[in-house]
């Protein structure tokens, strides 16, 4: 048996899932038909599933045997499912590549306009940026944990809110580049780069939901560790660290802001 998942982030990881669970495991392949699909969700051999209301609870990790990423195909995407893929691509950039996080900035139209001829090239990279991280460290046991960059807190409001996944990761951008501007890692016009860029892609950098209920979601992080969680930081354009923080020393910072 060869299980083939055909669409976006959703489809591939359900198939993926499938595959490392059935028959104890068969060969499985995707073709990812979304931005966000093609720039993250088919790339890494994380297959999970929600439960119970929780981000990803049950899943493997296993690797596609190929996939295939047609950017034709995202000229049939709406705007809003576009802007979803491009807060991966901002992510990987923070991560990695201080160069294209300013090619995007000086390209934002024809991002918006869906010109692939601008798209490719940026897709591309941003997949050899998660690969290399990937394949550095499959289970997620050091430098894996920089991709959690604007999930940590994400996931949390993807949970309580309903608001598509790249949405969420943008608020979780903005409240990972603000609490590391808090602790004088990272400097103000880097913070307000980021947020002119979230912006100008059509994505939303906060929510009306009080964030103590973002963070209670916070607490049942399938992450966390007794009272702290590993949390992604950004010392610059292109450059993060992992910094485990107490939950009490988040909350405090919610409270005081």
């Amino acid at each position: 048996s060869f299980v083939v998942g055909i669409g976006g982030g959703v489809v591939c990881d359900i198939a993926g899932f499938v595959a490392s669970t059935y028959m104890r495991g068969v060969e499985f392949g995707f073709v990812a038909t979304s931005l966000l699909a093609q720039v993250d969700a088919s790339v890494g051999g994380k297959n999970g599933v929600d439960l119970d209301g929780y981000k990803n609870i049950v899943g493997t990790f296993n690797q596609p045997k190929f996939v295939i990423c047609e950017t034709s195909m995202l000229k049939t995407l709406p705007a809003v499912e576009l802007s979803n893929g491009f807060a991966e691509m901002v992510k990987h950039c923070l991560i990695a590549d201080a160069a294209d996080f300013a090619f995007m900035e000086n390209n934002i139209e024809k991002l918006m306009q869906c010109d692939v001829e601008v798209i490719t090239p940026l897709l591309a990279k941003s997949v050899r940026i998660k690969a290399s991280v990937v394949t550095a460290d499959e289970h997620e046991k050091g430098d894996r944990k920089k991709l959690n960059l604007g999930h940590t807190w994400g996931h949390a409001v993807e949970r309580i809110s309903g608001l598509p996944h790249g949405q969420s990761v943008s608020i979780g951008l903005e409240f990972a580049a603000r609490l590391s501007t808090e602790k004088g890692l990272l400097e103000k016009r880097d913070y307000m780069r980021l947020m002119n860029l979230l912006r100008e892609l059509q994505l939303p950098i906060c929510t009306s939901i009080n964030p103590l209920r973002i963070f209670e979601a916070l607490t049942k992080d399938k992450k966390k560790v007794d009272n702290s969680v590993d949390f992604i930081l950004m010392k610059g354009i292109g450059n993060v660290v992992i910094e485990r923080l107490e939950l009490n020393e988040i909350k405090s910072f919610l409270v005081s802001h």
